[in-house]
């Protein structure tokens, strides 16, 4: 592949040459070499397209092999994924592919510690429906589950996007914006590397899909667990977790991820009912001073 980019633009610099408006000694010459050139460079560029291709496919086939948790990602993968960025079909395509196979992986590992539990023989962790009847822990150990899920997903992200980081910058922080286009985003690419502020808008965008499928298991469950609570006192701790999780999963997550939008529904559900709570007796006992 670096030797047809070698011909591709040897060839572009020869036919830049090939100006009509030079000396008329070259005159003859010149036509016959830029047909040349300009025969060599379409063929240079079939091949290169079609190595480009292969490349895109043999990318998905291991992107799909790789573990949920505990990933090793080869050199080489690294290095197809650097090359595969300079066509912004085939790599935006072969990370939609690759976050759709995790989107339908993570909710199936979810299901399994809630109902399984961890790997045989020992199956430890215990399965967290097990924990069912208490509301504290139960919510608790989902959202610690889904946290610890991220921070593996993103781990694994950025290993793979590890040789597209331009070298000496640190990408920063990069907070939703409502008035981001949901279109792919347009990949920055220079000499060393790719943007950092748009490499992380990719990371984050990758993670968002790979995680959205937990949403629905998720809010069954927390929505079945809040409506089963008459605790005033279990409500508001309830209310303190989820807050808690909000902000921690938000230092990875999107704001308009679903798992961030699934959280901050049940954290402003619960904030009507704590003031609820709060409020109503605090209005009775005025009433009654009043009296």
């Amino acid at each position: 592949m670096d030797r047809l980019q070698t011909i591709l633009d040897d060839t572009l610099i020869l036919m830049d040459a090939s100006d009509p408006e030079t000396d008329d000694f070259f005159s003859e010459s010149l036509p016959t070499s830029a047909k040349a050139a300009r025969d060599f460079r379409e063929r240079a560029a079939s091949l290169l397209q079609t190595s480009m291709q292969r490349l895109a496919y043999w990318c998905s086939a291991e992107l799909r092999r790789l573990p949920l948790e505990g990933a090793d990602v080869n050199m080489f993968l690294r290095e197809a994924l650097r090359r595969l960025a300079a066509r912004e079909d085939l790599f935006h395509s072969t990370m939609a592919a690759f976050a759709e196979t995790r989107a339908a992986r993570w909710p199936e590992a979810f299901n399994m510690a809630l109902v399984v539990g961890g790997p045989p023989p020992t199956y430890l962790p215990r399965p967290i429906e097990l924990y069912a009847h208490d509301a504290l822990r139960y919510v608790s150990d989902m959202l610690a589950w889904i946290h610890q899920a991220i921070a593996s997903e993103r781990e694994l992200v950025t290993s793979l996007f590890s040789l597209l980081s331009i070298p000496g910058r640190s990408a920063p922080r990069v907070l939703d914006k409502p008035s981001e286009p949901e279109n792919d985003l347009a990949l920055v690419i220079s000499a060393h590397g790719i943007e950092p502020k748009v490499l992380e808008m990719l990371i984050h965008r990758v993670l968002d899909r790979s995680m959205a499928g937990c949403c629905r298991p998720l809010r069954k469950r927390v929505q079945q667990t809040i409506s089963a609570q008459r605790d005033a006192t279990l409500i508001l701790r309830l209310y303190f977790v989820l807050s808690f999780y909000r902000i921690t999963i938000q230092h990875t997550l999107r704001e308009s991820s679903p798992l961030c939008v699934t959280v901050n529904e049940y954290v402003r559900t619960h904030a009507k009912l704590t003031q609820g709570f709060i409020i109503l007796p605090t209005l009775l006992l005025s009433m009654r001073c009043n009296s």
